[in-house]
Protein backbone atom coordinates (compact mmCIF):
# COMPACT_ATOMS: atom_id res chain seq x y z
CA UNK A 1 0.00 0.00 0.00
CA UNK A 2 1.53 3.36 -1.37
CA UNK A 3 -0.34 6.83 -0.95
CA UNK A 4 0.09 9.36 -3.56
CA UNK A 5 0.28 12.41 -1.29
CA UNK A 6 2.49 15.42 -2.31
CA UNK A 7 4.84 16.45 -0.26
CA UNK A 8 5.09 12.76 2.17
CA UNK A 9 8.25 12.16 1.23
CA UNK A 10 8.63 9.30 3.73
CA UNK A 11 5.74 7.91 2.62
CA UNK A 12 7.62 4.57 0.54
CA UNK A 13 10.16 4.64 3.65
CA UNK A 14 7.50 4.30 6.58
CA UNK A 15 4.85 2.03 4.82
CA UNK A 16 7.77 -0.76 4.41
CA UNK A 17 9.00 0.09 7.55
CA UNK A 18 6.51 -2.32 8.63
CA UNK A 19 8.32 -5.44 7.34
CA UNK A 20 9.27 -7.75 8.95
CA UNK A 21 8.16 -7.99 12.83
CA UNK A 22 10.24 -8.54 15.52
CA UNK A 23 7.99 -9.70 18.85
CA UNK A 24 11.10 -8.69 21.73
CA UNK A 25 9.45 -11.26 24.54
CA UNK A 26 11.30 -11.88 28.25
CA UNK A 27 9.39 -15.11 28.12
CA UNK A 28 6.87 -14.09 30.86
CA UNK A 29 3.73 -14.74 29.83
CA UNK A 30 2.23 -12.02 31.81
CA UNK A 31 4.16 -9.52 30.06
CA UNK A 32 4.12 -10.35 26.43
CA UNK A 33 0.73 -12.44 25.88
CA UNK A 34 -1.20 -9.30 24.57
CA UNK A 35 1.40 -8.21 22.87
CA UNK A 36 2.22 -11.56 21.17
CA UNK A 37 -1.50 -11.62 19.97
CA UNK A 38 -0.88 -7.96 17.98
CA UNK A 39 2.52 -9.15 16.45
CA UNK A 40 0.72 -12.33 15.06
CA UNK A 41 -2.35 -10.06 13.81
CA UNK A 42 -0.04 -7.62 12.25
CA UNK A 43 2.27 -10.20 10.31
CA UNK A 44 -0.27 -11.67 9.38
CA UNK A 45 -2.61 -9.08 8.17
CA UNK A 46 0.46 -7.51 6.10
CA UNK A 47 1.55 -10.74 5.33
CA UNK A 48 5.22 -9.98 7.27
CA UNK A 49 7.45 -12.31 8.51
CA UNK A 50 7.31 -12.33 12.29
CA UNK A 51 10.32 -13.45 14.47
CA UNK A 52 11.33 -13.16 18.05
CA UNK A 53 14.24 -12.48 20.31
CA UNK A 54 14.71 -12.93 23.90
CA UNK A 55 17.90 -11.71 25.66
CA UNK A 56 19.30 -12.85 28.70
CA UNK A 57 22.22 -11.86 30.93
CA UNK A 58 24.80 -13.51 33.05
CA UNK A 59 25.21 -12.47 36.47
CA UNK A 60 28.15 -11.98 38.96
CA UNK A 61 26.27 -11.66 42.01
CA UNK A 62 27.25 -14.19 44.71
CA UNK A 63 24.82 -17.20 44.23
CA UNK A 64 23.97 -16.22 41.14
CA UNK A 65 23.71 -19.44 38.71
CA UNK A 66 25.96 -20.36 36.13
CA UNK A 67 25.73 -18.76 32.86
CA UNK A 68 25.02 -22.12 31.20
CA UNK A 69 22.21 -22.99 33.34
CA UNK A 70 20.87 -18.89 32.58
CA UNK A 71 21.91 -19.71 28.57
CA UNK A 72 19.74 -23.19 28.86
CA UNK A 73 16.40 -21.29 30.92
CA UNK A 74 16.29 -18.51 28.07
CA UNK A 75 16.43 -20.81 25.42
CA UNK A 76 13.53 -23.28 26.73
CA UNK A 77 11.75 -19.56 26.98
CA UNK A 78 12.08 -18.99 23.78
CA UNK A 79 11.17 -22.31 22.54
CA UNK A 80 7.94 -22.04 24.92
CA UNK A 81 7.50 -18.63 23.15
CA UNK A 82 7.69 -20.31 19.40
CA UNK A 83 5.12 -23.14 20.72
CA UNK A 84 3.10 -19.65 21.87
CA UNK A 85 2.71 -17.78 18.78
CA UNK A 86 2.02 -21.30 16.95
CA UNK A 87 -0.68 -22.02 18.81
CA UNK A 88 -2.38 -18.97 18.35
CA UNK A 89 -2.14 -19.14 14.21
CA UNK A 90 0.97 -17.38 14.04
CA UNK A 91 3.87 -18.70 11.97
CA UNK A 92 7.75 -17.60 13.43
CA UNK A 93 9.87 -17.07 10.73
CA UNK A 94 12.93 -16.82 12.83
CA UNK A 95 14.03 -16.91 16.53
CA UNK A 96 16.90 -15.04 18.24
CA UNK A 97 18.63 -16.06 21.48
CA UNK A 98 20.98 -13.32 22.72
CA UNK A 99 23.19 -12.34 25.60
CA UNK A 100 24.17 -8.92 26.92
CA UNK A 101 22.11 -5.77 27.58
CA UNK A 102 18.52 -6.01 26.16
CA UNK A 103 18.50 -3.32 24.26
CA UNK A 104 21.60 -3.24 22.17
CA UNK A 105 20.80 -6.36 21.43
CA UNK A 106 17.23 -6.30 20.28
CA UNK A 107 18.62 -3.11 18.27
CA UNK A 108 20.89 -5.53 16.74
CA UNK A 109 18.89 -8.44 15.59
CA UNK A 110 16.56 -5.99 14.18
CA UNK A 111 19.18 -4.13 12.38
CA UNK A 112 20.56 -7.38 11.01
CA UNK A 113 16.68 -8.19 9.86
CA UNK A 114 16.13 -4.96 8.09
CA UNK A 115 12.59 -5.16 11.07
CA UNK A 116 11.16 -2.12 10.66
CA UNK A 117 8.59 -2.84 13.56
CA UNK A 118 9.22 -3.92 17.36
CA UNK A 119 6.42 -5.01 19.32
CA UNK A 120 6.76 -5.74 22.98
CA UNK A 121 5.17 -6.05 25.76
CA UNK A 122 4.73 -3.76 28.88
CA UNK A 123 3.19 -4.31 32.83
CA UNK A 124 0.13 -2.01 33.39
CA UNK A 125 0.25 0.74 35.71
CA UNK A 126 3.22 2.97 35.78
CA UNK A 127 5.64 0.41 34.08
CA UNK A 128 4.61 1.62 31.05
CA UNK A 129 5.47 5.36 31.65
CA UNK A 130 8.82 4.01 33.44
CA UNK A 131 9.04 2.21 29.43
CA UNK A 132 10.51 5.40 27.45
CA UNK A 133 12.77 6.65 31.09
CA UNK A 134 14.21 3.23 31.58
CA UNK A 135 17.71 2.90 30.16
CA UNK A 136 16.70 0.32 28.07
CA UNK A 137 13.60 1.06 26.37
CA UNK A 138 14.59 4.06 26.00
CA UNK A 139 17.66 3.26 23.79
CA UNK A 140 15.54 0.82 22.07
CA UNK A 141 13.28 3.69 20.94
CA UNK A 142 16.22 6.51 19.93
CA UNK A 143 18.45 3.85 18.79
CA UNK A 144 15.98 2.29 16.21
CA UNK A 145 14.57 4.89 13.89
CA UNK A 146 11.37 2.66 13.29
CA UNK A 147 7.95 2.50 15.13
CA UNK A 148 7.65 0.86 18.46
CA UNK A 149 4.33 -0.75 19.20
CA UNK A 150 3.52 -1.12 22.89
CA UNK A 151 0.93 -3.74 24.37
CA UNK A 152 0.28 -3.31 27.98
CA UNK A 153 -0.51 -5.86 29.86
CA UNK A 154 -4.30 -6.56 30.50
CA UNK A 155 -5.28 -4.26 27.61
CA UNK A 156 -8.44 -4.71 25.74
CA UNK A 157 -8.41 -7.57 23.12
CA UNK A 158 -6.60 -6.91 20.04
CA UNK A 159 -7.56 -5.59 17.31
CA UNK A 160 -8.46 -2.27 18.28
CA UNK A 161 -11.52 -0.22 17.15
CA UNK A 162 -10.07 2.88 16.49
CA UNK A 163 -7.03 4.69 15.89
CA UNK A 164 -5.90 8.58 17.27
CA UNK A 165 -2.84 9.92 16.45
CA UNK A 166 -1.35 13.13 17.63
CA UNK A 167 -0.42 15.53 15.09
CA UNK A 168 1.90 18.21 15.43
CA UNK A 169 1.37 19.66 12.30
CA UNK A 170 5.91 19.05 11.44
CA UNK A 171 7.56 17.53 9.24
CA UNK A 172 8.74 14.86 11.33
CA UNK A 173 4.74 14.10 12.10
CA UNK A 174 4.62 13.03 8.12
CA UNK A 175 6.24 9.53 9.90
CA UNK A 176 3.74 9.68 12.45
CA UNK A 177 0.50 10.15 10.24
CA UNK A 178 2.51 7.77 7.66
CA UNK A 179 2.23 4.59 10.51
CA UNK A 180 -1.02 5.49 11.91
CA UNK A 181 -2.60 5.40 8.31
CA UNK A 182 -0.66 2.37 7.70
CA UNK A 183 -2.27 0.31 10.81
CA UNK A 184 -5.62 2.20 10.34
CA UNK A 185 -5.80 0.57 6.51
CA UNK A 186 -4.52 -2.41 7.62
CA UNK A 187 -7.18 -3.40 10.73
CA UNK A 188 -9.76 -1.16 8.50
CA UNK A 189 -10.52 0.85 11.13
CA UNK A 190 -11.37 4.62 11.66
CA UNK A 191 -9.42 7.91 12.28
CA UNK A 192 -9.02 10.19 14.40
CA UNK A 193 -6.44 13.30 13.89
CA UNK A 194 -5.62 15.65 16.72
CA UNK A 195 -3.93 18.58 16.26
CA UNK A 196 -3.91 20.74 19.35
CA UNK A 197 -3.65 24.33 19.33
CA UNK A 198 -2.60 27.30 21.82
CA UNK A 199 -0.76 27.14 25.05
CA UNK A 200 2.86 26.03 24.57
CA UNK A 201 2.04 23.88 21.65
CA UNK A 202 3.43 25.05 18.73
CA UNK A 203 1.92 26.76 15.68
CA UNK A 204 0.26 24.57 13.38
CA UNK A 205 -0.16 24.72 9.81
CA UNK A 206 -3.35 24.23 8.20
CA UNK A 207 -2.28 23.46 4.94
CA UNK A 208 0.04 20.79 6.79
CA UNK A 209 -2.71 18.86 8.70
CA UNK A 210 -4.89 19.23 5.68
CA UNK A 211 -1.86 17.58 3.49
CA UNK A 212 -1.94 14.96 6.65
CA UNK A 213 -5.90 14.07 6.25
CA UNK A 214 -5.17 13.74 2.87
CA UNK A 215 -2.67 10.67 3.19
CA UNK A 216 -4.97 8.89 5.76
CA UNK A 217 -7.95 8.85 3.66
CA UNK A 218 -5.43 7.61 0.95
CA UNK A 219 -4.15 4.82 3.08
CA UNK A 220 -6.75 4.00 5.05
CA UNK A 221 -9.41 4.34 2.74
CA UNK A 222 -11.51 6.94 4.31
CA UNK A 223 -11.25 9.93 5.44
CA UNK A 224 -10.38 10.62 9.13
CA UNK A 225 -12.14 12.78 11.72
CA UNK A 226 -9.85 15.90 12.17
CA UNK A 227 -10.21 17.60 15.37
CA UNK A 228 -7.79 21.07 16.92
CA UNK A 229 -8.70 21.80 20.16
CA UNK A 230 -7.09 24.49 22.36
CA UNK A 231 -5.00 23.18 25.25
CA UNK A 232 -3.06 20.33 26.65
CA UNK A 233 -1.81 18.07 23.96
CA UNK A 234 -1.75 14.92 26.61
CA UNK A 235 -5.44 15.60 27.76
CA UNK A 236 -6.72 16.50 24.30
CA UNK A 237 -5.22 13.22 22.85
CA UNK A 238 -6.52 11.00 26.04
CA UNK A 239 -9.95 12.79 25.36
CA UNK A 240 -10.22 11.64 21.78
CA UNK A 241 -8.76 8.35 22.92
CA UNK A 242 -11.54 7.92 25.58
CA UNK A 243 -11.98 3.89 24.63
CA UNK A 244 -9.61 1.50 25.89
CA UNK A 245 -9.48 -0.63 22.70
CA UNK A 246 -8.17 2.47 20.58
CA UNK A 247 -3.99 2.31 19.35
CA UNK A 248 -2.74 5.91 19.91
CA UNK A 249 -0.22 7.25 17.38
CA UNK A 250 2.21 9.80 18.56
CA UNK A 251 5.96 10.46 17.66
CA UNK A 252 8.53 9.98 20.20
CA UNK A 253 9.87 13.53 20.09
CA UNK A 254 7.16 16.51 19.86
CA UNK A 255 8.46 19.86 19.04
CA UNK A 256 7.89 22.71 21.81
CA UNK A 257 9.57 25.56 23.37
CA UNK A 258 9.85 24.02 26.27
CA UNK A 259 12.99 21.18 25.73
CA UNK A 260 11.44 19.15 29.18
CA UNK A 261 8.75 19.20 27.37
CA UNK A 262 9.16 17.41 24.36
CA UNK A 263 9.18 14.67 25.28
CA UNK A 264 6.38 14.80 27.87
CA UNK A 265 3.50 13.99 25.73
CA UNK A 266 4.91 10.44 24.58
CA UNK A 267 6.01 10.02 27.78
CA UNK A 268 2.91 10.71 29.51
CA UNK A 269 0.05 9.03 26.76
CA UNK A 270 1.87 5.69 27.31
CA UNK A 271 1.78 6.09 31.21
CA UNK A 272 -2.20 7.56 31.17
CA UNK A 273 -3.47 5.47 27.91
CA UNK A 274 -5.18 1.85 28.98
CA UNK A 275 -4.52 0.48 25.67
CA UNK A 276 -2.02 0.15 22.79
CA UNK A 277 0.42 2.97 21.94
CA UNK A 278 2.72 2.91 18.59
CA UNK A 279 5.36 5.52 19.37
CA UNK A 280 7.02 6.42 15.99
CA UNK A 281 11.37 7.96 16.62
CA UNK A 282 12.68 10.65 14.04
CA UNK A 283 14.13 9.20 11.45
CA UNK A 284 17.37 7.13 12.54
CA UNK A 285 20.06 10.49 11.32
CA UNK A 286 17.99 13.00 13.59
CA UNK A 287 18.00 10.86 16.42
CA UNK A 288 21.69 10.85 16.45
CA UNK A 289 21.74 14.26 16.12
CA UNK A 290 20.42 14.56 19.49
Amino acid sequence: MRAKCAGCATVNDATEALRPILLATSGDDDDVAAARVAAVDVAGRSSAPLHLVLVWQASTAPGSLPAAVLAGGAAAKLEDEVRAVVDIGGTVSGSHLRRGFRAKQILAVAGGLRARLIVTGAHGGGAVFRFLHDSVSEAVIRGSGFPVLVIRSGSPAWPPRYVVIGDNASQDSDRVVVAGGWFAGLLGVPVRLVAVRGGNNPPLSASVIARHARTIAEMAGAAPDVLTPDGDPVDRILEAAAERDTLVVVGHRWPGRIEAWEKRVSTSLLHEHQGPSLIVPRPLSAALRD
